[in-house]
């Protein structure tokens, strides 16, 4: 049964869909790794094709531990997911998802533990979506939100839940 916050509209069951902003929405790795590159052109990186672990810094930890503090202070700077940009067909996909008849689709993500601009530039999806974006962006502290039908994600796990299920 849906809950006092639930996001159903409870007078028609539509298909509710929730649709994570990085790695799906918006290349959070690409702009990471120009990032990385621009600021620390002398040190080792990964190209993206290798890179194998969710979280960037511990996979630079594994080169060499001050790497995993520049990843960190690139992706907790100023700007940083501000200027994210989109994947592309991204956006067109979300304004097909949104005229969809039945469908019911939001923005989901869970911002930075610790940082200073990443929740108030994520809200800031009208430089890629348009006004209308801004009330369907969903935050939430843990993306183990279960009351969706349907979980565009580009994570491949989150604390064991499966992504792709259907009620």
């Amino acid at each position: 049964m849906a809950g006092k916050n639930s996001f159903r509209n409870h007078s028609e069951r539509k298909l509710l869909v929730l649709v994570d902003m990085d790695q799906v929405l918006c290349d959070f790795e690409m702009r990471l790794l120009q990032e990385f590159q621009s600021r620390h052109p002398n040190d080792p990186f990964i190209p993206l094709e290798e890179r194998r672990t969710f979280y960037a810094r511990d996979q630079y930890a594994k080169i060499r531990a001050d790497l995993a503090d520049n990843i960190r202070d690139i992706y907790n700077s100023e700007g940083f997911f501000r200027d994210l940009p989109e994947i592309p067909g991204a956006c067109d996909a979300m304004k097909e998802l949104k005229e969809m008849e039945g469908v019911d689709v939001f923005i989901c993500s869970s911002p930075l533990t610790s940082y200073e601009f990443c929740l108030k530039e994520k809200v800031l999806l009208e430089n890629l979506y348009g006004s209308m974006w801004y009330s369907l962006l969903v935050t939430m502290s843990t993306l183990t939100f279960e009351e969706r039908d349907v979980w565009i994600t580009g994570r491949t796990e989150v604390g064991g839940i499966s992504f792709w299920t259907f009620r």
